[in-house]
């Protein structure tokens, strides 16, 4: 049991910070795990609001309507949580905004439709009805051990590029569908499906499983 002044002392701070309204439900937590926040100072670390990152981590099971969205400038990030949306999307990403997926196995109709902006995944799967991911103006897609299935496991078109390093790409119709100007390299990841791209678009495939490159 802490010192009766020491153990009052903190009550008296905790008090203050939340009648300053520094602390809101889960504030005294966020000041806690706060670098900026030593010696009972607060220091600004967030980047402007415009640019501000959204963190979102859970290792439970979430179910939702909405879609993630991460559209305009700035970076949204979901580590190690199973996702199923009953949105038409999984999730929206355009302008130049970052979308960072890290083990996160992600169920949808459609699984991530881009329109420009950057999506990053690290692990996981994508479990589409329709197309697992969707690529199109100046999105750019890196995937790392995922797993891709869908209708269409991948459509890349416009100016779009995906670059992929293990994991598998499955789809029905198409495993991989490209067109335009897109260009697509695969390193170690197997199609199961087949691939349909125009003439224009530049698809590599880097140690195939049957040694293939194109």
């Amino acid at each position: 049991m802490l010192p009766m002044p020491l153990r009052s002392t903190r009550c008296l701070a905790a008090a203050l910070l939340l009648a300053l309204g520094a602390c809101g439900k889960d504030g005294i937590a966020d000041i806690a795990s706060d670098r900026g926040f030593q010696g009972g100072k607060a220091y600004p670390v967030h980047p402007p609001r415009g640019e501000r990152k959204k963190v979102r981590r859970t290792g439970a099971v979430a179910m939702q309507s909405d879609p993630i969205e991460c559209n305009g400038a700035g970076e949204v990030v979901h580590a190690n949580v199973q996702m199923h949306i009953s949105a038409p999307q999984g999730a929206i990403v355009g302008g130049t905004c970052l979308l960072r997926l890290v083990n996160v196995d992600l169920v949808a109709n459609d699984g991530v439709v881009m329109d420009g902006g950057q999506l990053v995944m690290v692990g996981g799967s994508i479990k589409a009805q329709g197309v697992g991911i969707r690529a199109k103006g100046e999105a750019r897609v890196e995937l790392t051990g995922v797993e891709i299935e869908g209708a269409t496991g991948i459509e890349a078109s416009d100016r779009s590029r995906i670059t992929t390093e293990g994991g598998r790409i499955k789809g029905s119709g198409a495993a991989l569908a490209a067109r335009g100007q897109a260009k697509v390299v695969l390193q170690g990841t197997p199609l199961e499906g087949p691939m349909a791209k125009d003439e224009t678009t530049q698809v590599t495939v880097v140690d195939a499983p049957n040694g293939e490159s194109d």
